[in-house]
This record gives structure tokens, sequence and C-alpha cells, in this order.
């Protein structure tokens, strides 16, 4: 939090349970995308919603199998090389700029 310089209580925080994250979501029509560190479709060939909700989790465990399960897509950062995975704070960087450099194609 105070890394966040404050922002933290700026933003509204959801804490639910998945599921009801995942209806409050779809009721809002907003596509709930997963980082996944395996097994997901690849960020920059993913067709990106302009609107969405993308959940990155634990870096060990990764999102809750209930989280996963309401999701409507999982998402993958191909990594190159021996490295297994990038730290949470680089996932969402470059799932970000992904999303982002989706709609200047």
């Amino acid at each position: 939090m105070r890394a966040s310089a404050g922002s933290v209580f700026q933003l509204p925080a959801f804490t639910d349970e998945a599921e009801e994250l995942a209806d409050a979501l779809s009721r809002a029509e907003v596509p709930l995308i997963v980082a996944a560190a395996h097994d997901g479709e690849d960020c920059f060939a993913l067709r990106w919603p302009r609107r969405c909700a993308l959940v990155l989790g634990h870096e060990t465990r990764g999102v809750s199998p209930q989280l996963e399960a309401c999701a409507t897509a999982r998402v993958t950062i191909p990594i190159y090389g021996r490295a297994e995975s990038l730290n949470v704070a680089a996932a969402g960087a470059v799932l970000l700029y992904a999303w982002r450099a989706s709609f200047a194609k």
C-alpha cells in the first residue's frame, strides 16, 4: 500500500467470492480473462476485447480454481529460453501492453 502512494484508496476493491465476481462481470458484459503460466492463448495472438477484467494470480499457485472456472479466456505470455515464468508485476505489464497493442493493428 505504501508503494501505491495512496492510489489503493482511490479505486474500489472487489472482495466477493469468485462466482459473485463472475456474475457481476457477466451482468455488466465484461469478459473475465485469466492469466495462466501455461496452456493459455498467446497474449499477442489473442483477440482482446476492448473492455475486460484481467485477473493475475499468485506467482506460484496462479488464480484460484473457482475463478479460473468462471473465466471467458485464459491468456499466457510466451516465454523463450529456460525461464519458467515472470513475476506477477512484470506479467501484468506485458499483458496490459499486449491488450493495448492489439488495438493498434
